[in-house]
């Protein structure tokens, strides 16, 4: 059996106030081409894996729905026996994903957004193989309930007082997998197939998802050892978690400076009893985020280096001067020279304040303040800020918002 995989499509994203949206229809066609050259060589994909984080927002901008819309027609016309199975990652919408799901599951489109099902999997039939396939949405506090304890369906889900009810990632999952392990056991003839979006231990992030990542709980991966392979997103370079067949295809762009520059797609081939082979197909991108560091006259003026200019103009760039003045106005500068330049930073002072933020992060960890959550969550609301380059200050009725939850979690 075969599979293509790929997630962290994060369709609408807008990096450094530049939309991706045509950077993301490019990488949606190398799919499509993907697709046609297996078909072309007698090779055909079974399925197409996408475990996540399909738009960057919950709700997303309308030329985001519109190419995911134009994708999804697109491959259900060209290639009508292949199955979509598409999993709701932390950035979606689970209600807006799931819309029309029940429909779409008749044109080989099968979106998982809840919980309500996922130890029901869909089985997959090929003329030598069967596979069951088991879906799993990204898990927030008290979406899954233990099965051995008595539930009070009429309980409000936002009590916080039910203690049958899991909060925390790592428990939630191990509850999820002892779950779908019994189901798993009814369908021994099948290769067993996860996919879901998480976090897992040791699993290696860059700056495009520690601020979404924050604080939650990591899941020991070892919890899908019994499954024959794991499609996985939420970490956005390509990585094998744990000791198994357990793979994040990685974001197909880079979202942020530090990302990793290689994207792919995972072509897998399964067999029953034997293990997957994996193979890694590269992503072009539309335009390559690069960072450069240097002397301001490196890139601009008489002295600048014509050959990297050249090398880069398309490329998204953010510059790091080694200057220790500040030249006068240098990104309409730069743009003349880089029309895709999108940040600059002096080399100074982005280390000093890097090292002033993990000192002040520190000190509030190590602290014993009364307001330590508090304190938290006001450091954890300028980084994403300062990330995102937003000047917002945090209003009181925020912090009561996350106060009151705090309360009911801790």
């Amino acid at each position: 059996m075969k599979f293509l995989q790929t997630s962290d499509w994060h369709l609408g994203k807008i990096f450094y106030e530049t939309s991706l949206i045509q950077d993301q229809v490019h990488f949606l066609n190398q799919i499509i081409d993907e697709l046609k050259l297996s078909q072309k060589n007698n090779a055909p994909y079974d399925a197409l894996l996408i475990p996540g984080d399909i738009y960057d927002r919950s709700v997303p901008p309308s030329d985001a729905v519109n190419i995911l819309n134009d994708f999804f027609t697109t491959v259900h016309k060209e290639f009508p026996e292949l199955h979509i199975f598409i999993t709701s990652g932390n950035h979606d919408s689970p209600e807006r994903l799931n819309f029309c799901a029940k429909i779409l599951s008749d044109s080989n489109i099968h979106i998982c957004a809840t919980t309500k099902e996922f130890t029901t999997p869909f089985i997959l039939r090929t003329e030598s193989e069967k596979a069951a396939i088991y879906q799993l949405p990204f898990l927030t506090p008290y979406s899954i309930e233990k099965t051995d304890e008595e539930n009070n369906d009429a309980q409000n889900e936002f009590d916080f007082s039910n203690n049958t009810r899991l909060k925390f990632q790592q428990e939630l999952y191990e509850e999820a997998c002892k779950q779908i392990k019994k189901d798993v056991e009814n369908h021994a003839d099948c290769i067993s197939i996860f996919c879901g979006h998480l976090f897992t231990l040791n699993s290696t992030v860059s700056d495009s998802e520690r601020s979404n990542i924050g604080t939650a709980d990591q899941v020991d991966a070892s919890l899908f050892d019994f499954f024959d392979y794991g499609a996985i997103g939420h970490i956005h370079s390509f990585q094998k978690a744990g000791k198994k067949n357990l793979y994040y295809s990685g974001s197909p762009l880079a979202y942020s400076f530090d990302d990793s520059k290689d994207k792919f797609l995972l072509s897998v081939t399964i067999c029953k009893n034997q293990p997957a082979k994996i193979t890694k197909i590269p992503v072009e991108p539309l335009h390559k985020v690069t960072r450069l560091e240097g002397s301001f006259s490196d890139f601009y003026g008489p002295t600048s280096k014509t050959e990297l200019i050249q090398t880069h103009k398309n490329d998204f760039i953010e510059i790091i001067c080694t200057d220790e003045v500040l030249p006068s106005s240098p990104m309409p500068l730069l743009k003349t020279v880089f029309p895709n330049v999108l940040s600059f930073k002096m080399k100074s002072f982005f280390a000093e304040n890097s090292n002033q933020m993990i000192a002040e992060r520190r000190k509030i960890i190590e602290g014993n303040s009364l307001n330590k959550s508090e304190n938290l969550f006001e450091a954890f609301f300028d980084e994403i800020n300062q990330t995102a380059q937003i000047d917002q200050n945090l209003k009181e009725e925020e912090k009561k918002i996350f106060l009151n939850y705090a309360k009911g979690i801790l």
